[in-house]
């Protein structure tokens, strides 16, 4: 691997157009490829400061380390274009040579396919990196497909502002508000894409386009977790609001505070608990070694203000805990290291999520951690995979983000609230070293997900819905059959073919969340 100084080297000539050298070797080498190696040739002649073949020091950041390994792929060459405009001529040589592309922003979608594609081109969009305001009065921000939300955070910390935005700041933009977004303000915003008043859209012809609540209206709609169907997003508006003051951290607990971390949780969510307060918000973990079964738990907590004790976090604040770091900071920013867990940093693991959601109740809390544990025993073949880590998040959609997100103007995630204490989800997490294991831990996680639908249809907390950002591979293609209780599929159909009528973003991207795909609703 090149080191640190070589690689800034080469990617300063290359940007400065001054690696003449590298691109002849390019070009002799791409000579003798097939179609696509053609494409990133045209690609290179119209944008030759934006792809990169085999053996450039931006090839391999943006290919060979991916941050799940079951998402190494070997494209063509990668294109990462500078403007919206680049975009819309690099995706019209793509669409006019019917060449199978794939777009990137961070990478964080463990589903092989939704980010990566093998001997296709692969579109990264990093340099979509600006984060402005649209006027003085700093109301709404435009920030760049391509941002992280850490550098979104640090510029909008300037004014104690902050958005909707992801909860973890290496988390790439386009990826979480294009499946909805959840975020530490979600109780009183709804899903990221519900503050979204703005997006800077390629469709699938070239044309850059707004999509708004009075331009192209059934588009801006689609495109609240209607995911990668309908054009490649350069730029994303959001709301602003003031959190001069945020109090939080995290914590870690021994396994004689798991019983006590799952009934601090239970009495959080339901109706009347310290969910019921909309500054409040907390994401509980266990978490699993499945070589030396050992056992911890894990919580973040978050309250928007000032409180250093909120009561409704106290239940989890009173935890006797190994280590924690609650404290009042300036700002969401002041708290974003504490609470970022380190395997969004890793490169060097294989990643899974799963997800299932239940009608939010104390019964649906202790049935969550139960199965966890049963299916754990019931499958000792995973002590035998090489260092597999599992955890089991809660997460909960309380009534005032569903509220929310209606308020906006809807989605098509179209949450409803069957028992009027929200939705429960649970994402179940898999990182392991070894290729060889995948199978068997594929089917575990299939066989977690289908244990614990089957025990919540039995005691009638079912909820028919998967959130996109942390569905599972085989899960792909339920997630829109289930969006609004299985109604908006079919509307986000038609605005697809309205926008695509050729279907690029069907064909020519075939991984990931496709309609295609879906079955019907």
């Amino acid at each position: 691997m090149l080191s640190l100084s070589a690689f800034s080297v080469i990617s300063l000539l290359l940007h400065l157009g001054q690696g003449l050298a590298a691109n002849v070797w390019y070009h002799r080498r791409c000579d003798s490829w097939n179609h696509g190696c053609n494409v990133c040739n045209e690609l290179s002649q119209s944008y030759p400061n934006s792809v990169f073949l085999p053996g450039s020091a931006v090839f391999a950041q943006d290919v060979i380390e991916p941050w799940s390994q079951t998402c190494q792929t070997t494209p063509k060459c990668v294109f990462a274009p500078a403007s919206a405009e680049e975009v819309a001529g690099g995706l019209a040589i793509l669409s006019a040579a019917k060449q199978t592309f794939a777009v990137r922003t961070q990478g964080h979608m463990p589903v092989p396919g939704a980010a990566d594609i093998e001997k296709g081109v692969l579109m990264v969009t990093t340099s979509l990196n600006s984060v402005r305001y649209t006027d003085e009065s700093k109301s709404v921000v435009q920030i760049g497909a391509g941002n992280r939300w850490l550098d979104v955070y640090r510029v909008l910390a300037r004014d104690n502002l902050a958005v909707a935005g992801g909860r973890f700041g290496p988390v790439g933009v386009s990826g979480l508000l294009l499946g909805g977004g959840i975020s530490y303000f979600s109780s009183d915003q709804g899903w990221g894409a519900n503050t979204v008043v703005n997006y800077q859209v390629v469709l699938a012809n070239g044309t850059i386009c707004e999509a708004n609540a009075q331009q192209n209206s059934d588009l801006y709609w689609a495109l609240k977790g209607g995911a990668f169907n309908f054009g490649i997003v350069t730029r994303f508006d959001l709301r602003t609001f003031s959190v001069p003051y945020m109090w939080g951290g995290s914590a870690y607990y021994d396994a004689s505070a798991l019983d006590p971390l799952v009934h601090a949780f239970a009495s959080y969510a339901v109706a009347g608990g310290g969910s019921s307060d909309p500054a409040a918000h907390s994401d509980p973990s266990i978490l699993y070694n499945a070589t030396t079964g050992e056992v911890l738990g894990y919580g973040i907590y978050m309250y928007r203000g000032d409180d250093p004790a909120p009561a409704a976090l106290k239940n989890f604040t009173d935890i006797p805990s190994t280590f924690q770091d609650f404290r009042v900071a300036e700002t969401i920013l002041g708290l974003e290291n504490d609470t970022n867990p380190v395997n969004f940093e890793l490169g060097n693991r294989r990643q899974l999520f799963s997800s299932a959601a239940l009608a939010s109740s104390a019964e649906a809390v202790y049935l969550i951690n139960q199965t966890f544990f049963d299916v754990i025993a019931a499958n000792p073949q995973i002590k035998d995979t090489t260092d597999l880590g599992l955890t089991k998040t809660y997460q909960l959609f309380t009534p005032g983000m569903i509220q929310a997100a209606e308020a906006s103007g809807g989605d098509p995630i179209g949450l409803y609230d069957p028992l009027g204490s929200g939705i429960l989800t649970v994402v179940y997490g898999g990182n392991w070293a070894d290729a060889k294991d995948d199978e068997i831990i594929y089917r575990f996680f299939q066989d977690m997900v289908d244990e614990l639908n089957r025990r919540a249809k039995a005691a009638g907390l079912y909820y028919d819905f998967v959130y996109l950002n942390d569905a599972a591979p085989t899960q792909t293609g339920a997630v829109f059959q289930k969006y609004a209780n299985g109604t908006a599929l079919p509307r986000l159909r038609e605005i697809a073919h309205r926008y695509d009528p050729h279907q690029v973003f069907q064909i020519l991207t075939p991984g990931g969340f496709k309609l295609v795909n879906a079955p019907p609703a």
